[in-house]
């Protein structure tokens, strides 16, 4: 979008220049220039009523004010209309999605309530300790011999693990770990997020030498 800004805004300042090299179009020059200030006050208007529309229709309860779960687990409930403004504040989760038109598989399989949120696929798998962010879960776990963790989470394939691989169980994110006492960190690292890093560094001063070029070659008689 601000690319496209900036693509616009060119496009003007090139458009009043044609129209300025005309010498008979000086009327319709000042009209372009004042045509960004024009869209400016449009969408001003527009973005003022319909927000106030929006915030007419606000009529739900408050966001909670109680304390945090000292764990975050899942409710047993989908009835988000109400009540996921307050989620992130409570430390709660409900397993449906209200992202929007995200391409999330939703795993069947998560379970609800405070309980732990770790499970094995065997016997002789003991979970000591769990935490987690919004990024990274953190497991401390011992087991007996080489199985699987199973974490109450939809799986990703861009979490990466410290130790084991991780696989996906029914959708679920899932490590396969040797046997041992392991401090088990799951990050969620995006493979895409360097590439649009890089984009995003190397796009801005693209973007602007290719203004300072345009208007260079404006100026350039011929």
């Amino acid at each position: 979008t601000l690319y496209l800004a900036l693509c616009a805004a060119l496009a003007l300042d090139l458009g009043a220049a044609w129209l300025d090299s005309l010498h008979t179009k000086r009327t319709l020059a000042r009209l372009l220039r004042a045509l960004p200030w024009l869209v400016v006050v449009a969408l001003g208007v527009d973005l003022f009523y319909v927000n106030l529309r929006t915030i007419d229709r606000w009529d739900g309860p408050p966001i909670s004010d109680k304390a945090p779960s000292p764990r975050f687990y899942f409710l047993a409930t989908n009835a988000w209309g109400d009540l996921y403004a307050s989620l992130p504040a409570m430390n709660l989760g409900i397993r449906g999605c209200y992202s929007g038109a995200m391409n999330w598989v939703i795993s069947p399989v998560l379970w609800n309530g405070d309980v732990p949120q770790v499970r094995f696929s065997a016997r002789g798998g003991q979970l000591l300790e769990f935490s987690r962010t919004i990024n990274t879960l953190h497991a401390h776990v011992l087991v007996k011999e080489p199985m699987r963790m199973i974490v109450n989470q939809n799986f990703d394939p861009d979490f990466q693990s410290s130790v084991g691989r991780v696989v996906a169980d029914r959708d679920r994110l899932a490590v396969d770990l040797p046997a041992g006492d392991h401090p088990v960190v799951l990050r969620y690292a995006p493979r895409t997020l360097p590439f649009s890093l890089g984009c995003t560094v190397l796009g801005w001063p693209a973007a602007i030498g290719c203004a300072f070029w345009l208007r260079r070659r404006r100026k350039t008689p011929g």
